[in-house]
């Protein structure tokens, strides 16, 4: 299942660049016998569809698993998840961005996911940092910013 409610919620242009373009890259796969669900929420879903109406529809289609384009996924529901971490700024004295449910995504949410997705290796870093226990998901996938961003 592939959450692309990013596409549709009021986020960062970056944060649906990303959506779009991953989710291009995946359906890439789909020739390698991989199966890609998207999944959105209905119009006028308030914004804890993420974590009782996505669970819900992975069950009904039977999915293996979820990938989320923002940090937040659903912590119930079947098979495993992917989080996707794109900064972790209080490790550099930033304010935004970092406030306790930013933390709790990558301390707690880290520890249900079964990956964990940064676009950058100093985000992936910063997370081996904060979460020691999940440093060996963290996977790299970079999404089109700027090197400056490296």
């Amino acid at each position: 299942g592939l959450d692309l409610s990013p596409l549709d919620l009021p986020v960062s242009p970056g944060v649906r660049r990303a959506a779009r373009e991953t989710s291009r890259a995946l359906e890439a796969l789909e020739r390698h016998g991989l199966e890609l669900v998207a999944l959105r929420p209905p119009p006028g879903a308030a914004r804890a569809w993420r974590h009782l109406g996505l669970p819900r529809a992975a069950r009904r289609l039977g999915l293996d698993g979820l990938h989320a384009f923002t940090s937040g996924f659903p912590v119930l529901g079947p098979g495993w998840r992917t989080c996707t971490v794109h900064e972790v700024p209080w490790r550099h004295g930033e304010a935004e961005n970092a406030d306790a449910r930013h933390r709790l995504w990558v301390r707690v949410g880290s520890r249900r996911a079964a990956r964990l997705v940064t676009p950058s290796a100093a985000v992936a870093r910063d997370v081996a940092d904060e979460a020691p226990h999940a440093a060996t998901r963290v996977r790299v996938v970079p999404w089109g910013v700027d090197a400056g961003f490296f």
